[in-house]
């Protein structure tokens, strides 16, 4: 279970049965002492000094969903880019989709699923600062999210879905 006693100024946590919702202002690379028995989807947004979270191999086997809200800079805010790293010891089997404006990775062994929001940029906005880090094949691959997506275009063919591997391969 999680723990009793936690103390994160400056964020924001709400459960709703088995759904939890948490905007936390600092880097974070050990989620489960938050997550309370029962929780099996964690809607993730980062905080607006946060630069990066780190979902371990523990935190995505125990949570079916792991929605994730980029943070935004306003008009008066300057951009800057933001880090999520899925620390698995091999990512290159997930399955990468765009549905409805959104970066979805699914585990094809389990069904677990990892869905970046808002990554298509509307109207003026610039493409999101934001940055996402998995192994496969042995190497650390950070990309952002835009060239993730140029590599997912490359990739996908006709295809819909495409694995993280094929897509990392696209682009090298």
């Amino acid at each position: 279970g999680a723990t009793k006693d936690l103390w994160l100024p400056g964020s924001y946590a709400h459960r709703d049965g088995e759904v939890l919702a948490l905007e936390v202002n600092d880097e974070v690379t050990d989620w489960l002492p938050m997550l309370p028995d029962g929780v099996d989807k964690l809607i993730l947004t980062f905080g607006a000094q946060a630069k990066s979270y780190r979902l371990s191999e523990h935190v995505w086997q125990r949570l079916d969903c792991i929605v994730i809200n980029p943070w935004r800079a306003s008009e008066r805010e300057m951009p800057r880019a933001s880090l999520l790293t899925l620390d698995l010891p091999e990512a290159g089997h997930l399955l990468m989709s765009q549905v409805a404006g959104h970066l979805v990775l699914s585990d094809p062994d389990n069904a677990h699923s990892l869905i970046v929001r808002g990554i298509d940029p509307q109207d003026d906005e610039s493409p999101l600062p934001m940055a996402l880090a998995v192994n496969i094949e042995g190497e650390q691959c950070t990309l952002n999210i835009e060239q993730w997506l140029q590599g997912y275009a490359r990739a996908q063919g006709d295809e819909d879905i495409v694995s993280l591997g094929t897509v990392f391969k696209a682009l090298t």
